[in-house]
């Protein structure tokens, strides 16, 4: 019996491999199918469907692609955003503590109006006061770009796991 079995099988095999497709069918002007009609599988080869993937060929993945950018592409530029704001962070801390030291150095006898918090020192402390302003605009400029950004990525659709530590933080709207 299992050998009637296997034969049944071969037949069956031998069969469906030797029997046109209704695409074929089709292109061929058979008129028992419809000529627009097209299976949705793709055409493959005998000699490829006996191979074990992998073995020849490598498959690659195609990546999930939110408005035309890839996930690994977004996660860059995220990253680049961030890494430009903890620079200009950092710029902007060191001149901060320059300012603090050279208005430290005047001593306690430095005149100054009231309610200002940095004595003028002279003209060396007013060009630092200039490089402090220049880096907070640097840090604004920054973050405007990621949020500019995290807008952008909202609009494609990418998941907010992405959108890096300013994905929290909520998003200004013309309104407010």
């Amino acid at each position: 019996m299992p050998k009637l079995q296997v034969l049944a099988l071969v037949a069956l095999v031998a069969t469906a491999l030797t029997t046109p497709c209704d695409s074929a069918r089709a292109e061929s002007g058979d008129p028992e199918v419809p000529a627009g009609s097209e299976s949705a599988a793709p055409k493959v080869s005998l000699d490829r469907l006996l191979r074990l993937p992998g073995t020849t060929e490598s498959y690659q993945v195609e990546e999930e692609k939110y408005g035309g950018i890839s996930r690994s592409e977004w996660a860059v530029r995220f990253g680049d955003a961030e890494a430009d704001i903890d620079g200009a962070k950092r710029d902007l801390a060191a001149a901060q503590r320059e300012l603090d030291e050279v208005a430290s150095e005047g001593g306690g006898w430095n005149m100054a109006p009231p309610g200002a918090s940095n004595p003028d020192a002279g003209p060396a402390s007013y060009e630092l006061l200039q490089k402090v302003r220049t880096k907070k605009e640097d840090v604004a400029a920054a973050e405007r770009r990621r949020t500019e950004l995290t807008v952008e990525a909202s609009l494609a659709g990418v998941p907010a796991d992405l959108y890096g530590r300013g994905a929290g933080e909520k998003v200004a709207t013309p309104e407010e």
